[in-house]
């Protein structure tokens, strides 16, 4: 009976993948012909079901800027980025579309080690790093047996420079992984989808407006209360709070 349960959910597992595979080509082909809203529900729909790739939310980003959607557009590149942080295309095509932004924040410049640790950090995504750590230490086993079998002096010398290298290199990969998984873990960020947000100095509709944010800039969630409010960070150091209807978490 397990057996036959673990067949039939193989079996829809399959067809729905099939099924969305089908979806994408068409929410393509909706695209390709100018057909921007169509594409956009056809994506989603991919989404809702479980089915995530980097470069479903491409596409589904480049739907939304076409019909110049700012907060969905900037959203969705993000979130392909979070799963292929390599990727030139998105991160070009986010920039173009974080230039609609109306109101945009300038960041505060980092310092030249912060910089290098954050782009190290956002090179490569967690299960990259992770794969990445494993060759290295890997490398490490290898350069360090070859080390202990050899007779050479010259071969051995060689293998412990190599054996050396390696085991920095996991050391620090796994210090850049671990970096990233705890960002990942306290970090949480989100796109301003309503086209302009009035920032307050406390949690009630009621209170000062300290500053106002538009639609597609990126903010950092610092504490969430129990109400309809959220206390944000924006880039460049400020801080207030906004209703939590005004943005979507990444």
């Amino acid at each position: 009976m397990k057996f036959i349960g673990f067949l039939i959910a193989f079996n829809y597992a399959l067809t729905g993948f099939a099924q969305n595979i089908d979806n994408f080509e068409k929410a393509n082909t909706f695209y390709v012909s100018g057909d921007y809203t169509s594409a956009i529900k056809l994506y989603e729909d991919i989404l809702e079901k479980g089915f995530h790739s980097s470069e479903i939310y491409f596409n589904l980003a480049n739907s939304y800027y076409k019909l110049n959607k700012i907060g969905p557009s900037v959203y969705n590149y993000e979130k392909a980025l979070l799963l292929s942080p390599n990727d030139y295309d998105t991160f070009k095509n986010l920039n173009f579309a974080k230039k609609m932004i109306t109101t945009k924040v300038d960041e505060i410049p980092l310092s030249g080690s912060q910089e290098l640790l954050n782009y190290l950090t956002y090179m490569f995504s967690l299960n990259q790093w992770a794969v990445l750590c494993i060759l290295l230490m890997l490398l490490f086993v290898s350069m360090f047996v070859l080390y202990y079998l050899s007779f050479s002096t010259f071969k051995k010398r060689l293998f412990f420079i190599f054996a050396g290298v390696s085991i920095l290199l996991t050391i620090s990969s796994f210090g850049i992984a671990y970096n990233k998984f705890q960002k990942m873990n306290t970090e949480q960020f989100g796109i301003v989808y309503a086209p302009k947000v009035n920032v307050k100095l406390d949690p009630k509709s009621k209170s000062e407006t300290i500053f106002s944010i538009s639609e597609g800039n990126k903010i950092q969630i610092i504490k969430s209360s129990k109400s309809s409010w959220a206390k944000i960070r924006l880039c460049d150091g400020r801080v207030g709070w906004i209703s939590k209807d005004s943005f979507k978490l990444l």
